[in-house]
């Protein structure tokens, strides 16, 4: 339907918001979303750097928070719309 129907997709999905990831579920999935983080670092700093320091800042934050703040702008602009 995104393609064929572009306009009618928009329309609907701006009505759409998020509950996964919302502020209000924080605390629920943060601790899985710790461990899964941590696993992915670890992941990175054995294959890809020779030391955390050469993580990107965006690596550095907290992803859980990062998600909820993403998702939460995403929901103001389509709001606003």
């Amino acid at each position: 339907m995104k393609q064929q129907e572009p306009l009618t997709f928009q329309r609907i999905a701006g009505h759409l918001e998020e509950t996964y990831y919302s502020a209000e579920l924080e605390s629920w999935h943060r601790t899985f979303m710790h461990r899964v983080v941590t696993i992915c670092k670890e992941a990175l700093e054995i294959e890809w750097t020779d030391s955390s320091d050469q993580y990107p800042a965006s690596f550095k934050r907290d992803v859980t928070e990062l998600v909820v703040e993403l998702v939460h702008n995403r929901n103001q602009l389509c709001n606003a719309r």
